[in-house]
């Protein structure tokens, strides 16, 4: 019988569906979002006292933007967060990561999705980790703005 593999072997699995021709989706920008969600986490502890399972955060970001390159659509999918929600559930699924944690890791990445409702703290911090780059200092704002300028003009 197989184990389940640690988080950060999960974690780490999602490397292989990002493509090293994009200017802004890449793994380098899920890893920044996973940093960027270990602070946003402190900081909800310090406000309520409540935290998200890291293990969870860790692995719905590093799966957010997963297989952003490909053909959402032409794989039946209507936006590229369902796609990349459909591949870390087969994925965890291949692993036999437990039903209730694939369930939130999908939350998770639905959740980053423009104009949804966000109930959860994993939700929350998904999409403020998400988008954190964003709302950094200017010149990392500039910056991330320019890479989704390019590959928005490439894709």
């Amino acid at each position: 019988m197989s184990m389940i593999p640690t988080v950060f072997e999960m974690r780490d699995a999602a490397k292989d569906f990002y493509s090293t021709d994009l200017d802004y989706h890449t793994w380098d920008q899920a890893r920044d979002a996973v940093r960027d969600a270990e602070a946003l986490n402190t900081r909800l502890q310090r406000r309520t006292g409540r935290i998200v399972g890291e293990g969870a955060l860790m692995v719905t970001l590093a799966w957010g933007n997963a297989g952003f390159h490909e053909d959402h659509v032409g794989r039946g999918f209507e936006t590229k967060e369902q796609y990349s929600a459909y591949l870390s559930r087969v994925y965890l699924e291949s692993v036999r990561a437990p039903e209730e944690f694939i369930v939130r890791i999908e939350a998770g990445i639905l959740a980053t999705q423009h104009g949804v409702e966000r109930s959860t703290d994993l939700e929350l911090l998904a999409h403020r980790a998400g988008i954190s780059d964003i709302g950094d200092t200017f010149q990392r704002f500039v910056m991330c703005n320019l890479k989704l300028r390019r590959e928005h003009e490439t894709l």
